[in-house]
This record gives C-alpha cells, sequence and structure tokens, in this order.
C-alpha cells in the first residue's frame, strides 16, 4: 500500500494542513485519510509533539488490535488515582475527567457508539473502589457484572474533545444496583446510560442487602424513580431469543 501525504505550513509554523494524495485502488487508504483529516481538524492545539501525534498515531495503529483494545492503561490510571484520592460514600455521584483518544472513534472521526459503554466501565470502577465496594467483591472473592443497558445519544463527541463522566447509583432491588451515568462537555449533555449491575459470586448474585450490610451502610435505598421501574419491568417481560424464535447452538 502507498500513502503520499502532501503538507504545507501556514502562518503559524505548527499549524499543518494535510491534504492526502491516495490510489483509488484500496478503500482502506481512504479509510486512513478520513482518520488523519478528521484528527487533525479536531486538533487539540497548536503543540507540535501534539499534532505528530495526531497525525502519525492513528496511521501506526490503524489495523493493529490495539485501537480496539479494552483501555487498560486508563483504568489502571484511574484505579491508582482512586486508590489515593479521596473516599466516597455510596450515595454521591463520582466523576471522572476523560479525552476521546485514537483508539476511541470511528471513520468519522468521533467517539464510538460502543466506546462510550466501554469508558462507562471505567466510571462504575472508580465509584466502585472509592466508595469501597471494589474492596470487599476483591476480598470476598465476588466479580462484578453488568446485566443490562439502556442508551441514549444525543450529540457527538469528537476526536480528542475533552469531557466528564458522571456516575451514580440511582436506585436498587433485591437482586441489581442500577446505576445512572451521563458524559457532560462544556455543560451540556453528550450521552447517558441506565446500567442494571450485580455483584456474583460462585453460587449466583450476592444480595444487595449483603453487599450493603458489608460496606456498613444497611437499608440505605435511593428510591426507585419511575423512568428506571419502567425500564426494569420491561427488560423482565422480555423473552430470551431461544424463545422467541427457537435459537438453538
Amino acid at each position: 500500500m502507498v500513502l503520499k501525504t502532501s503538507v504545507r505550513f501556514n502562518a503559524h509554523p505548527f499549524t499543518l494542513h494535510p491534504r492526502i494524495i491516495l490510489r483509488k485502488e484500496s478503500i482502506l487508504q481512504s479509510e486512513i485519510a478520513v482518520i488523519v483529516q478528521g484528527f487533525v481538524r479536531n486538533r487539540p492545539g497548536k503543540n507540535p509533539v501534539t499534532l505528530a501525534f495526531c497525525c502519525g498515531l492513528p496511521i501506526s495503529l490503524y489495523g493493529s488490535e490495539s485501537v480496539a483494545m479494552y483501555p487498560y492503561l486508563r483504568l489502571c490510571k484511574n484505579l491508582i488515582k482512586a486508590k489515593f484520592g479521596a473516599p466516597m460514600d455510596i450515595d454521591e455521584t463520582g466523576v471522572l475527567k476523560m479525552r476521546v483518544c485514537p483508539g476511541d472513534v470511528d471513520f468519522y472521526p468521533e467517539l464510538n457508539n460502543g466506546r462510550h459503554l466501554t469508558l462507562m466501565d471505567l466510571g462504575r470502577l472508580d465509584l466502585a473502589a472509592r466508595t469501597g465496594l471494589l474492596k470487599a467483591v476483591h476480598k470476598k472473592k465476588w466479580g462484578l457484572a453488568v446485566a443490562g443497558a439502556s442508551v441514549r445519544y444525543r450529540r457527538r463527541l469528537k476526536a480528542y474533545n475533552s469531557f466528564r463522566l458522571h456516575t451514580r447509583i440511582v436506585a436498587l432491588d433485591e437482586r441489581w444496583f442500577y446505576f445512572h451515568q451521563y458524559t457532560v462537555r462544556k455543560g451540556k449533555i453528550h450521552s447517558a446510560a441506565l446500567i442494571r449491575a450485580g455483584i456474583t459470586s460462585g453460587s449466583g448474585l450476592v444480595p444487595v442487602k449483603k453487599v450493603l450490610d458489608l460496606l456498613g451502610r444497611s437499608g440505605w435505598n435511593p428510591g426507585m424513580p419511575a423512568w428506571v421501574k419502567a425500564w426494569s419491568e420491561a427488560e423482565e417481560l422480555r423473552p430470551w431469543e431461544d424463545e422467541i424464535i427457537g435459537f438453538r447452538n
């Protein structure tokens, strides 16, 4: 594959305007062009290192599994910050400062719809770490599991946009915790999700009451908003696919 790039400078020595010259026989080349042009168009500044990152990294990582990889480095960073940061109560809202990175975007380039949910994992784990839930789960050799999700998208988050991810426990019942998560940029909501998650053990789901007792918050209940209750009830009514279409392996 041959990819030729013509670059010119304007009055500012570090503001680049790339013009991609591509051979037509490869669709892959066109996709790379979209990525490069989009990243430079949405560059976060005029620092030469940043621009080199914008222009070079998408191409060097394109086609590599590392682009779509789970964000382990960000996960580790957030967990370390949570360990040494201020603790939180279970009824508080956690906030993470985040930025749309190269591996988060699609060809437009904007934060991919599926990546929204992946990054929301980090918000729930941060909340779990700061409230002591993660430590308690690890000590008991339990696990964390997501059982359902409802997500809505309102505005686009472009490449390198900074934003804040808010996470709170909005409701609970005998089996599940309901997490309300939403992304905010410049005071505007960009996406929001309702996540139903539980604590698992070798024998199945751990009752929410037992988890709260372990955290020293026995009896805590934020209530069940009508919109959360409606979604939960709708999920209970929904049959699995083997019941709908007789699916078998």
